[in-house]
C-alpha cells in the first residue's frame, strides 16, 4: 500500500489530513458517499480502511506536496535563485 509519510521541510500529514477530511466533509457529493470514520494511524502512517478513500487521500496528499514544490520553486525564481525560466 502506498502511504504518505512526514518529511522535514514539508507540510505534516496531520495538517494535510485536516484539509482532506474537511474538504470531503464539506463537499456534498463526497460527504454523501465517503466514510472517513475508518481512518487509523499506525506507526505514524495514515491509512483508510476503504481502498477508494485511501486512493483519494494519496492523490490529495501528492497534490499538496506538488503544490508546495511549485510554490517553493516560484518563490526561488522571484528572488533570482531558481532555475532560469524558459523563453
Amino acid at each position: 500500500m502506498f502511504v504518505i509519510k512526514d518529511r522535514p521541510g514539508v507540510m505534516p500529514t496531520k495538517l494535510m489530513r485536516h484539509y482532506f477530511e474537511g474538504a470531503m466533509n464539506q463537499t456534498g457529493v463526497f460527504a454523501d458517499r465517503i466514510h472517513l470514520d475508518s481512518s487509523t494511524e499506525a506507526d505514524g502512517t495514515l491509512t483508510y480502511g476503504d481502498d477508494m478513500v485511501q486512493m483519494l487521500w494519496v492523490g490529495w496528499a501528492l497534490g499538496m506536496r506538488c503544490a508546495e514544490r511549485i510554490d517553493r520553486e516560484q518563490r526561488a525564481q522571484d528572488v533570482g535563485i531558481g532555475p532560469p525560466q524558459a523563453a
